[in-house]
């Protein structure tokens, strides 16, 4: 396989998972744009009745807000909302979940399958549901994801009386207020959007690590790259790595049975003699290194 071959291949799978989250991004956005025009309203008929106070020179005292049960009744109806945008939120990352998760194996799957030697005949596993239960199912009810996504109506609604409260307590107009009230309403959106990219990337790099794990027969291990600028830097599973991530394939090929003796921790698999070396691509998530034995 050639390293323009691994490329185009590599280049094909993260052009999917950029579609994938691109719909995604698109679905958080139609969903929180729909809630907020059912908020709007409200906000305005409130901002409308601070003005026609100010404009007939009246004060508008803190007590104010919880007459009527005005603070109350937005700050419930806010929370109600946003809570259904947190419910939409969760089910579209859940789909994010299962679509990267399949992508992962099927790229890795790829991989694998490019590093066997011409005349090799090979049947790759597939990691088992178990394994892969743990990246779906980051969203099920009781999760902490499903308790964070729950709670964004209530952080919303407080973040909204904590801007109503404080702008009247400072005299502000509703010019003023609403900056402030959006900032707090922005919150939920904003999470949701970093949430869905999060559990992406983490979805589609477990899914990789599996099916090398469920391959471990031929595959001795795997190493993680990310990338500064244009500048990728190698680092061992296990380290820390910062900026955005990537995998070098390094494939190996070895014309000579492997020995396991003197194991010693994953990596530490003996060393084979006569190694050649196949080639190198760039792709989101982790390289395996195989080692064929063909005698």
């Amino acid at each position: 396989m050639s390293l323009s071959q691994l490329q185009s291949a590599i280049t094909h799978y993260r052009q999917q998972l950029k579609a994938h989250e691109a719909q995604a991004e698109q679905a958080l956005e139609q969903a929180y744009a729909q809630v907020l025009s059912t908020i709007q309203p409200m906000l305005d008929q409130l901002y409308q009745q601070i003005s026609d106070k100010l404009d007939a020179g009246e004060e508008i005292p803190l007590s104010w807000l919880y007459e009527q049960r005005r603070l109350e009744a937005i700050s419930q109806y806010i929370e109600g909302q946003i809570n259904h945008f947190g419910m939409l939120a969760q089910m579209q990352v859940g789909q994010l979940q299962q679509q990267a998760v399949q992508l992962g194996q099927q790229a890795a799957q790829w991989l694998l399958q490019a590093t066997v030697p011409t005349g090799i005949q090979w049947s790759f596993g597939i990691p088992s549901p178990s394994a892969l239960a743990q990246f779906i199912g980051a969203t099920q009810v009781g999760s902490p994801l499903a308790d964070l996504f729950s709670g964004f109506g209530a952080e919303a609604a407080q973040g909204v009386k904590d801007a109503l409260i404080t702008g009247l307590s400072l005299g502000y107009n509703p010019r003023d207020i609403a900056p402030s009230v959006q900032q707090a309403l922005g919150i939920s959106r904003n999470r949701a959007l970093t949430i869905s990219r999060t559990e992406m990337i983490r979805s589609y790099r477990g899914a990789n690590l599996e099916t090398y794990r469920a391959n471990d027969d031929v595959v001795d291990g795997w190493i993680w790259n990310c990338a500064f600028a244009h500048q990728f830097l190698t680092r061992r599973v296990g380290q820390t790595s910062w900026g955005r991530w990537a995998s070098t394939p390094q494939i190996y090929q070895t014309h000579r049975q492997i020995s396991r003796v003197g194991v010693s921790g994953s990596m530490g698999r003996a060393r084979p003699h006569n190694v050649r070396y196949l080639g190198q691509s760039m792709m989101a998530g982790a390289m395996a290194i195989s080692r064929w034995m063909t005698s």
